[in-house]
């Protein structure tokens, strides 16, 4: 049997339902309404055996079109504020766990050690910088002041918690700090 040229049936029904536009939908209404349990059934049975194929597809097109479904997702997050607001807030408090180890995995990268930088930077750009010691390893620097700077062991600096803006146990460490200008006496 020799291939037969459907061309004009497909112009042909498009033809159709231009002209009756209101009558087919009506049709097809009618008849949904009549089946609906019948083809929710079917479509939870084919979900259900395509499952893969179908999530495998969904995935290729939001690659395909990542600028259309990020605009579409924005102007959907736009109009829903409110709920996506309280989704991510209550997914936050749920994955607390997740979401500090992917923190730390992301400050471990090369762009995450530099945003870090940048930021203790920002934090300490007030500050100034005139030491008042050398240098030496494993040494941290201790600001006594917003510019003044003492060179002082790691563990001595890391003993105390501190901060020089909040003026937070900073005469306790400044303490350990001049001792060990003074000659390494700590007590």
């Amino acid at each position: 049997m020799p291939y037969k040229d459907h061309s004009n049936d497909i112009l042909h029904r498009i033809a159709y339902y231009k002209s009756h536009t209101k009558e087919c939908n009506t049709r097809c209404k009618a008849y949904y309404l009549a089946h609906a349990e019948d083809i929710k059934l079917k479509k939870k049975a084919y979900y259900l055996a395509n499952a893969e194929k179908k999530k495998a597809y969904a995935k290729k097109r939001r690659l395909l079109n990542a600028e259309a479904v990020r605009i579409s997702k924005r102007k959907y997050r736009l109009s829903h504020l409110e709920q996506t607001t309280q989704r991510e807030k209550a997914w936050y408090i749920a994955n607390f766990d997740k979401v500090q180890a992917n923190r730390a995995m992301y400050r471990k990268t090369p762009k995450g050690r530099e945003v870090s930088k940048g930021k203790m930077a920002k934090r300490r750009k007030n500050f100034g910088f005139i030491p008042l010691n050398q240098f030496f390893p494993n040494a941290d620097a201790h600001h006594i002041d917003m510019e003044r700077v003492i060179y002082i062991p790691r563990d001595i600096h890391q003993s105390v918690r501190h901060s020089v803006q909040a003026n937070y146990n900073m005469d306790i460490i400044n303490n350990l700090a001049y001792n060990f200008l003074n000659g390494g006496n700590l007590d």
